[in-house]
């Protein structure tokens, strides 16, 4: 809103949960933006954000077991609805009590020699973590030792070296590491390629929250390895 304007908020108990209503009376957007709005790193400000706030907030809602909606034209504003389920105790309990466990600052290597995914993750994981990205396996390889990295999203398909053989050696010098292999490739769940890894995400990654939360499970359980080696 520019020019100054209204930002209205309503909400309301519905049978199964609630309705939150945001509203604003700012310059609005086209259908072409409107259906975009929700996409990791999308944004129409110059130089200002990272294009991850909505994009955030729509995996949030979803994680939760509700959706969000956007209704707007140009000049017309535009209005956010909201539906969110009740409250359910222990499932949140549950939930949180891995999170809060893995809610420090990690130090993150990536390693994929597809530049435009180490920039992706980089991007999005630098805002939380201490990020390090790598193209080769043999380089990554080569900076591993006790207590420098928390967690390694690597590649299957590295050019020097087959990501799940690089996840071994990585291990034999790093007991603690916890690594997540990230591929495009389509495995099955009996692939032995997949039984060097702790965690998995297929490429491309389609909701940037769940990189999100798998680092922050990864994190969790590098502590907990840590911990039971002393």
């Amino acid at each position: 809103m520019p020019g100054g304007g209204t930002v209205s908020i309503l909400a309301r108990a519905e049978e199964a949960g609630v309705q939150l209503v945001v509203r604003d009376t700012g310059v609005g957007m086209g259908e072409e933006v409107r259906k975009r709005i929700f996409e990791p790193f999308f944004t129409t400000k110059m130089n200002v954000g990272t294009g991850l706030g909505l994009s955030t907030v729509h995996g949030t809602v979803e994680r939760w077991g509700g959706r969000i909606e956007v209704e707007s034209a140009p000049g017309e504003g535009a209005r956010f609805t909201l539906w969110l389920p009740g409250y359910k105790k222990k499932e949140l309990e549950r939930e949180s009590q891995v999170e809060m466990s893995s809610s420090r600052r990690g130090k993150i290597l990536i390693v994929d020699d597809d530049e435009a995914v180490r920039d992706l993750l980089e991007r999005a994981l630098s805002q939380v973590h201490d990020v390090e990205g790598i193209q080769f396996g043999s380089d990554a390889l080569a900076k591993i030792e006790p207590g420098r990295y928390d967690v390694a999203l690597v590649d299957l398909g590295l050019p020097d070296l087959p990501g799940n053989l690089l996840t071994e050696e990585m291990r034999r010098r790093d007991s603690a590491l916890v690594v997540v292999l990230i591929t495009g490739w389509e495995l099955q769940e009996n692939d032995p390629r997949r039984s060097a890894f702790d965690f998995y995400l297929c490429k491309p990654f389609g909701d940037i929250n769940e990189v999100l939360r798998v680092i922050a499970k990864a994190i969790y359980l590098h502590d907990k390895k840590a911990s039971e080696s002393l």
